[in-house]
């Protein structure tokens, strides 16, 4: 989330998972925000029963948008 604009995706993992990195995804062809803005990151993850949890990292700055 960017001001009041909000980003959704759909991410998938592009590599085979790594002993060191558990999980892995990556959503790509996002909107031009950046370069050096902070953004709020929010993911939604559902468990095994199907409960929906949210994981938010705030302030996120953007270094890259090509």
């Amino acid at each position: 989330m960017y001001e009041q604009m909000a980003w959704v995706a759909r991410p998938v993992k592009e590599h085979p998972a790594d002993v060191d990195v558990p999980f892995e995804v990556v959503a790509r062809n996002g909107p031009e925000w950046g370069p050096d803005v902070s953004v709020d990151v929010v993911l939604q993850l559902s468990d095994a029963e199907g409960s929906i949890h949210l994981l938010r990292a705030s302030n996120q700055l953007i270094v890259r948008t090509d």
